[in-house]
């Protein structure tokens, strides 16, 4: 069996990640202060991701770089629970 690569695995924990934050790319690349094209293109891996992207990635995501490319990562969401005086 062979190991899936460190860029697929990160690839996939961030798709993850955006469905579990339920943001959206559009929403990833202007936290990022990229084009929605360049965050397409990361995900699709048709452009590599370097440690500066990983950094602004995880910082827009909330989450440390090194459990982006972690295979077992879970995303833990914390709700906040509003209350409003009446």
């Amino acid at each position: 069996m062979i190991k899936k690569k460190t860029s697929d695995i990160c690839r996939n924990n961030i798709k993850n990640t955006l469905v579990t934050l339920r943001m959206s790319k559009t929403e990833l690349a202007k936290k990022m202060n990229v084009s929605l094209v360049s965050v397409v293109r990361y995900l699709a891996g048709s452009r590599e991701i370097s440690l500066c992207t990983l950094d602004k990635i995880s910082n827009a995501l909330d989450i440390k770089p090194q459990d982006l490319i972690n295979p077992k990562l879970k995303v833990k969401i914390e709700i906040k629970k509003i209350i409003v005086d009446r």
